[in-house]
């Protein structure tokens, strides 16, 4: 269940770090988690974003 936990909350950490890196973007664009849910934006944005790999938010 660790790993489970770890990546809920790696999750939940992505989400917050791309709400404060685009809080003052409001075009249309998308960005999907490496599980596939949408952190910012809908799926019908002209623009997605795939971050497959949360080591990327680390970096």
């Amino acid at each position: 269940m660790l790993v489970v936990e770890n990546t809920q909350q790696s999750t939940v950490t992505g989400r917050r770090i791309l709400a404060l890196i685009l809080a003052d973007y409001h075009g249309p664009v998308a960005i999907r988690l490496r599980d596939g849910e949408l952190a910012i934006g809908n799926g019908n944005a002209p623009c997605t974003a795939v971050f497959r790999q949360s080591s990327i938010l680390r970096t």
